[in-house]
């Protein structure tokens, strides 16, 4: 038994979350490489991928929780958030637009560079909207024309940190109790919406449908999700509530236990009895948060903070193996999906190393120097060479 509360071990800051992270990456390349050549396969959608982005927005929620307690000041909080996301993003899409867009589409360079749908697919730095398509790029690939179908959670990721950011400038995090209905209540609807296919006729399906609430109720709440997938957002909420409740939460081998029984049986009911996604779905939005955050505080010393120790390499993979392994897709039609895995987990590596080391890291070193002062040294840096 491990007695220990959440509170003890985020002031030791010796966790295996890192590698939770690193095997949620490879997990979703694992998922992908049978979409990608054409196949489906039990680890498919929700329950491969689905599960395994789950685990980063879980993870995510905790430690900026974390990260915005230690420095409420939102300025400084947002520029640490913009650091980690944005260098990583701005190299995947130059390198997107430049090198694989020109080996993979079925346009001249001339066409393929003089469209502006090229060039506007460099607005997806701005963490708005991604976009998914480049010009003439695998449009003759197993799963056409998507160059880079990772991308979309960054932006819901980032508008968790300004959400998140916003609740602490009013004080909501510091009063948990609060913080704790709405997300209870939240979770509530959601579980709620979810279950009507399933159970169409009772008392509040009738009562709601006289007022149209059953049409948004959930798209609001889902937040542009897909509706078959996870939601991520809540999920986010829930690894906050996790770092808020942190003194109270002892971690506890039973209901860990009962966590991933709980994930395992829904996961099989849904692959193998093709029960409906919708008991997946509240399965991983009750069972998943406990049993990641669990699994990433277990006292294993050797793979304690991995990341700092050996680099942190989980968003690189995230980001950069989706056109890597539609790029093998591209050039090895016949592909099937382990030899596809096999294949672009190293690839992809190669590419996540040299963003870590060259880019990532040295973008995080700016994290404790004010953004107003970094933008006025290269305003008058600019200025001198000019």
């Amino acid at each position: 038994m491990i007695n220990k509360n959440f509170a003890v071990i985020t002031k030791d800051r010796n966790n295996t979350l890192d590698i939770l992270r690193l095997m949620a990456a490879v997990f979703v390349i694992l998922n992908h490489s049978y979409p990608l050549t054409g196949n489906i396969g039990i680890l498919c959608g929700v329950l491969g991928g689905g599960i395994a982005v789950g685990t980063f927005f879980t993870i995510s929620g905790y430690v900026i929780a974390q990260s915005w307690f230690s420095d409420p000041t939102p300025s400084r909080f947002l520029w640490k958030r913009v650091l980690r996301l944005v260098p990583g993003l701005v190299a995947v899409v130059i390198f997107t637009i430049f090198i694989i867009g020109p080996i993979n589409t079925s346009l001249s360079l001339q066409e393929y560079f003089f469209n502006i749908h090229t060039w506007m697919y460099l607005l997806v730095i701005l963490l708005f909207r991604p976009i998914r398509t480049l010009p003439g790029v695998f449009i003759l690939n197993a799963y056409p024309t998507a160059v880079n179908g990772s991308l979309w959670t960054i932006p819901l990721e980032f508008r968790m940190y300004i959400l998140l950011c916003l609740m602490g400038m009013i004080g909501m995090l510091k009063n948990r109790k609060i913080f704790l209905s709405i997300v209870i209540l939240t979770c509530t609807i959601y579980i709620y919406s979810i279950l009507l296919p399933v159970w169409p006729v009772n008392i509040l399906t009738n009562a709601f449908g006289y007022i149209y609430i059953n049409e948004y109720i959930l798209h609001t709440v889902n937040a542009g999700i897909p509706l078959d997938y996870p939601p991520y957002n809540l999920l986010f909420c829930i690894g906050t509530l996790f770092y808020l409740y942190k003194d109270q939460i002892k971690f506890n081998n039973g209901l860990a236990l009962v966590a991933a029984i709980g994930l395992l049986v829904s996961s099989i009911s849904f692959s193998i009895v093709s029960a409906n996604v919708s008991y997946l779905l509240i399965a991983i939005l009750i069972c998943l948060p406990y049993l990641v955050l669990y699994l990433g505080q277990l006292p294993i010393k050797q793979l304690y903070n991995i990341g700092d120790r050996y680099g942190d390499y989980s968003y690189g993979l995230y980001i950069y193996a989706f056109p890597v392994q539609q790029t093998i897709a591209h050039f090895m039609p016949k592909i099937s999906p382990i030899p596809m895995f096999a294949l672009s987990l190293p690839t992809t590596f190669i590419f996540a190393y040299s963003s870590w080391w060259l880019l990532e890291k040295k973008a995080l070193s700016l994290k404790k120097r004010e953004p107003k002062k970094i933008f006025l040294d290269t305003f008058t840096y600019i200025k001198n060479i000019t």
